[in-house]
């Protein structure tokens, strides 16, 4: 090798080692940062598998006071809205139409048996902002 070769090879290697000795640096750092973490008391954050928590009445069999008062009278009511089960997805129906006026993107196969079965019955609901209200409920 002449001169000006050995000069330039022993520029790399000195390049290479700094860069190398960096490198060694920031690893023992972030390893002690990752060992000061360790000793330190951290609770592990809960894993969530529910996806919705519906109010008491649009999940039980047992209706709301208002409601259950209602129906004790014998005053008969009509329900202007309903939430029912439509293609497999939680919908809003008028009363008399066929096709929901809201439909959720709630698949009903993922509901509790229990939820199914109320909704497969209809859940009854005065007005659409009731009715919004339990399909909300199911989302």
């Amino acid at each position: 090798m002449d001169e000006r070769q050995l000069k330039n090879y022993k520029r790399y290697t000195l390049v290479l080692l700094l860069v190398t000795t960096g490198a060694l640096v920031v690893c023992a750092a972030a390893f002690s940062f990752k060992r000061a973490a360790q000793g330190q008391n951290v609770k592990p954050q809960a894993v969530v598998t529910e996806h919705y928590t519906p109010k008491q009445a649009a999940s039980q069999e047992t209706p709301a006071p208002e409601k259950a008062a209602a129906a004790e009278e014998g005053a008969p009511r009509i329900q202007e809205y309903h939430v029912g089960i439509y293609k497999g997805r939680v919908g809003v129906f008028q009363a008399g139409k066929g096709t929901p006026v809201l439909l959720s993107e709630t698949l009903a196969h993922r509901l509790p048996q229990g939820d199914i079965d109320l909704l497969q019955k209809g859940i009854p609901a005065d007005s659409l902002a009731e009715a919004r209200a339990i399909l909300e409920d199911y989302e």
